[in-house]
């Protein structure tokens, strides 16, 4: 929309207002073609309007720490989106000279924010990829840091914008995902409700960070030193939502890991149930196989891993983060009987726990018998048994195929 001197300058004041109006009529006559919806979930549930209420709220969310730490990394995103419009606003004017259309610099954002939501569909597939959240994060750090650094043309500062805009949209899609599939059926409603008051608080704030950025009595920053600001605030809402959602950390690697050696398919996905406690049994065929179970399944696994991958190794800090079911042949009957039911309880409290019923990995490629142990995890557990086949990694880098584990010949 037009500046104010411009709009002084012949403009109608009314043309601003109506734009606004039109656009809000559009959406409303598009609202009519959703068709009849569900009955409310919850239909006895009073409608409040006391602001208190909003705020126990939130309180409910924190019953959930994975579900608060995706909602707020959305409105974190929404901090930084809504400053981003502001300083770069600021920084068409003063740095580039665009005058009064200086916000048209935000369009390089949308763009790119449109292209990372398409490629943030393309490479979740038929799955929430929460994974590629942090590369999101990255992707949009950079591209806000870059800006300084280029050269002081429209080109240089949209490709830089652009690829802010390409991470933002990596980051918000599998979050906005996460916490609508995360929510209970009978809570979506309430969950949504709490994250648009939380969005909308944070975007408020965004007016107060933008005063305290350009404040002369306060950081006093110029225009480069407050796109370098909001890389700061992107990489901290990168962290921040690594360490709030410990899902997002482990898929993170798992997903890079395993698409550089392997093209992945999942065949069957939607058997595996979206909620409740489950038990997956898979055949063992090399030491990848985790992370292949872990990257094709959206939800967290609890492995149970040989006693000797858990340490202060490197897979031994892997299997710690994965929290990985220690257990071993070697050990005693009750030690093993402890850690299948260490299992089964896992199980029986709604988590996923992956077992290799083997006991091992095979050497010639062919099933090898089962233990008992899965029998005693499902019947204390009280869950249904998922069986997972790996197909096609029998003769890969990580296999035995050949006797070798990395040269194959």
């Amino acid at each position: 929309l037009h500046g104010v001197d411009e709009v002084s300058a012949g403009h109608p004041y009314w043309w601003s207002g109506f734009f606004f109006i039109t656009v809000a009529l559009v959406g409303w006559s598009s609202s009519l073609f959703i068709g009849e919806g569900r009955p409310a979930a919850d239909p006895d549930r009073p409608l409040r309007w006391n602001p208190i209420d909003g705020l126990r709220e939130v309180k409910f969310l924190s019953e959930d720490r994975a579900l608060l730490g995706a909602v707020l990394a959305t409105g974190w995103f929404y901090l930084v989106g809504a400053l981003a419009l502001s300083v770069l606003n600021v920084c068409g004017k003063e740095v580039l000279d665009l005058g009064d259309g200086g916000s048209r610099l935000f369009f390089f954002v949308a763009s790119g924010i449109a292209i990372g939501s398409l490629l943030a569909s393309r490479l979740s597939g038929d799955h929430i990829e929460i994974g590629i959240v942090p590369i999101g994060g990255i992707l949009m750090t950079c591209g806000f840091a870059a800006v300084p650094f280029v050269n002081e043309t429209l080109l240089a500062y949209g490709i830089a914008l652009v690829v802010a805009g390409i991470g933002g949209g990596l980051y918000l899609v599998p979050l906005a995902a996460f916490v609508q599939d995360r929510a209970a059926g009978k809570e979506k409603g309430r969950v949504q409700g709490a994250q648009e008051m939380l969005t909308f608080m944070f975007i408020f704030a965004s007016a107060i960070v933008f005063e305290v950025f350009r404040n002369e009595r306060l950081m006093a920053l110029s225009p480069e030193g407050s796109v370098l600001a909001l890389a700061a605030l992107s990489l901290i809402g990168t962290l921040g939502v690594c360490l709030a959602v410990p899902h997002i950390s482990i898929r993170f690697p798992l997903w890079i890991l395993v698409h550089s050696f392997y093209r992945v398919t999942v065949i069957g996905g939607d058997k595996l149930p979206r909620r409740g406690g489950v038990l997956i049994v898979a055949n063992h065929l090399s030491y990848a196989d985790p992370f292949l179970v872990g990257s094709a399944v959206p939800r967290f696994i609890h492995f149970l891993a040989h006693r000797q991958f858990s340490g202060k190794s490197l897979i031994g800090m892997a299997t710690g983060l994965m929290r990985a079911i220690p257990v071993s042949k070697d050990d005693g009957p009750r030690t093993i009987l402890k850690a299948l039911d260490l299992a089964a309880k896992c199980a029986e409290e709604g988590n996923v726990v992956c077992i290799f019923a083997e006991g091992g990995i095979s050497r010639t490629g062919n099933l090898l018998p089962f233990s008992k142990g899965l029998e005693r995890i499902a019947r204390k557990g009280k869950v249904p048994i998922v069986p997972m086949y790996l197909d096609r990694v029998w003769g890969s880098i990580f296999s035995f195929r050949g006797k070798r584990f990395f040269f194959k010949r």
